[in-house]
């Protein structure tokens, strides 16, 4: 994931917190309208943008709070941790340590 320049993740961040204010059923027409407003500027919001894997985490953060990043990262952490362990065993077969 890309993280944005400091003034685009401003605005990416503010955004996420009004989306997740408006109720679930008028989410994706708020967005459309802000996209509309401006598409330079909210070029984020298509699909293909690399940065919108970064703005759908942080929406997801601001819709859910926080809870199912939290599970992400511990993912991260459990696959990072077992990619060590699997190095060492590796490296304890490879030189006999």
């Amino acid at each position: 994931m890309i993280v944005p320049p400091p003034e685009l993740k401003s605005i990416i961040d503010k955004l996420c917190q009004k989306v997740a204010s408006q109720d679930a059923d008028k989410q994706q027409q708020f967005v459309k309208l802000v996209y509309e407003q401006d598409p330079k500027k909210f070029s984020f919001l298509r699909p293909e943008d690399h940065y919108r894997p970064y703005y759908n985490l942080k929406l997801d953060e601001a819709v859910n709070g926080g809870e199912q990043v939290e599970a992400i990262q511990v993912k991260v952490y459990e696959k990072k941790q077992n990619e060590n362990e699997f190095q060492k065993l590796l490296r304890d077969e490879i030189f006999g340590d």
